[in-house]
């Protein structure tokens, strides 16, 4: 038998005013406790290190994004069949006139990728 030492400060079933606990625990106990310790501690380390993989995946794919010059986001798109000075679309694969608000989205996108690229150039 070992025996564990611990303070139950904010337990309800031990008042402050009774100090450290005093409890004989069975050895096989500890070592499964420590078990789960060691293993609630690897799983974060795996969780943090997916993290840091999902985030190093998204900055990846942001600098792709950003080398891409804002002119040139909508050429080669099937769903548009033509594109004004700027290179934003003014009519869908069909040859029909965009709608206002789809015309708005795309000039939204447009005005996204313009800062992207230019925080691109200015890294380089």
């Amino acid at each position: 038998l070992s025996i564990s030492l611990s303070v139950c400060l904010f337990s309800p079933l031990y008042p402050l005013t009774t100090g450290p606990v005093l409890k004989i625990v069975d050895r096989e106990e500890l070592m499964r406790e420590k078990a789960r310790e060691l293993e609630l501690q690897q799983q974060k380390e795996k969780e943090k290190e997916e993290r840091a993989r999902q985030k190093a995946e998204a900055d990846a794919k942001k600098l792709a994004q950003s080398k891409i010059p804002p002119s040139e986001m909508f050429k080669g798109r099937s769903e548009f069949s033509k594109l004004d000075d700027k290179g934003i679309p003014t009519h869908d694969a069909e040859g029909k006139e965009l709608a206002k608000s789809a015309r708005k989205k795309l000039e939204k996108e447009y005005k996204a990728q313009e800062k992207l690229h230019s925080q691109f150039l200015e890294k380089k």
